[in-house]
């Protein structure tokens, strides 16, 4: 429970809003657009040494090593593909049909977004990659439970990759004052008390946001009008036909988690702009703990609602440092509080069958109801497309 970065806005009203909360990714390229070098970065893994000691990087050579001491021969076969350059077309997994449906927010998975020049965390400190030995374990590429003890533990890490996640912590938290209102969406999956309230606390602009997304990708930007056609958005996540339609509470009940990438947060927009170099810019604040401590902070600023520095933000000194290290501190306490105790093996099913019992389940009756609707839509579209070809 030891590295953060974590993500503030503060609105015209002077209030500050957390985004997120990123793990060891913690994004702190801007400070070496402020400082010129990477002084923040390397004071933060100091840190880590200090505390922790030996520290190694997961790059997935435990996992590989591990196979090819379980599995020689499938080892050797698969060695034998990736030297001449056929992987991708053996191992890139092919996008299933519910990643493909019209209600699914996917289409950020095919977002380029310029890369930052960032070297990788274990070239910088010269952390050896993890294959076994005693250790600290820095998942900075993959997330896994490991026999050695991990910097930031499976659950916090896992609930700072996924957007839902970190909300469902958070939301009843003693630090749920800065947390914004956010309703599920996408693919049926959606909680009529939550849009609501999401509605009631934004005035004429809203923000979609992929719950596995980052970088920027995937944001949309809407107005009240198109984000209310939400309220009546409840239905299958994948329509069969004349057989029983898939929702998503029977993907969680099998453990299939593949449908998070096309779920998305709906949520008020906060403007965030402030007047910097004679213009009106949206901002962010980019804050980084260590050791449950402040580090340092910077703040993000563009004349686009997407303040990320791959999206083309610049990167300033932070103003209100004392106030945003108090909150920053507070957060992360409160964060890692409500992390612990939650199963790591169980996790990812626990928080969403959480959301789906507050939901309410489908009926057998909304089912039929879902189906006679989809059929009655599905007909009517395929007799536009006859009179379109007459």
């Amino acid at each position: 429970m030891t590295l953060y970065g974590i993500d503030l806005v503060r609105d015209q009203q002077g209030k500050y809003h957390l985004l997120e909360i990123n793990g060891v990714c913690s994004g702190m390229k801007g400070f070496e657009k402020i400082y010129g070098d990477d002084r923040v970065e390397q004071q933060a893994y100091r840190m880590l040494q200090q505390r922790y000691g030996e520290i190694t990087v997961n790059d997935g050579s435990y996992a590989r090593l591990q196979f090819k001491k379980e599995h020689p021969w499938q080892y050797a076969f698969f060695s034998f593909f990736f030297k001449f350059s056929l992987v991708q077309r053996l191992a890139a997994p092919k996008q299933s049909a519910i990643l493909d449906s019209p209600e699914a927010f996917s289409d950020w998975l095919d977002e380029k977004v310029p890369l930052l020049n960032v070297k990788t965390t274990s070239k910088k400190l010269s952390f050896e990659p993890y294959i076994g030995q005693d250790s600290v374990v820095l998942n900075f590429f993959f997330n896994e439970e490991l026999p050695h003890p991990l910097l930031n533990p499976y659950v916090t890490h896992e609930a700072c990759n996924n957007k839902f996640f970190f909300h469902q912590l958070m939301k009843d938290s003693e630090a749920k004052e800065y947390i914004l209102p956010s309703a599920l969406i996408g693919l049926g999956f959606s909680h009529r008390p939550d849009l609501e309230e999401v509605l009631e606390a934004g005035r004429k602009n809203f923000v979609i946001k992929p719950i596995m997304g980052s970088l920027g990708r995937g944001l949309r930007f809407i107005p009240r009008k198109k984000a209310k056609e939400y309220l009546s958005s409840r239905g299958p996540a994948i329509f069969s036909g004349i057989a029983d339609s898939t929702y998503i509470e029977d993907l969680v009940e099998k453990g299939d988690f593949e449908f998070e990438y096309g779920l998305a947060l709906l949520q008020p927009f906060i403007d965030s702009r402030k007047t910097i170099e004679g213009e009106e810019q949206y901002t962010c604040i980019r804050s980084i703990i260590c050791n449950e401590k402040f580090v340092d902070a910077y703040m993000r600023a563009s004349s686009k609602k997407k303040v990320n520095l791959s999206q083309g933000a610049k990167a300033y000194p932070c103003p209100n440092k004392e106030e945003v290290a108090m909150l920053s501190e507070k957060v992360i306490s409160v964060f890692e509080d409500r992390c612990v105790g939650y199963d790591a093996s169980i996790f990812n099913q626990e928080l969403y069958q959480q959301y789906v019992e507050a939901r309410g389940r489908t009926t057998k009756e909304m089912r039929e109801r879902d189906r006679q609707r989809e059929m009655v839509d599905m007909l009517i579209s395929t007799f536009g497309r006859i009179q379109q070809l007459r």
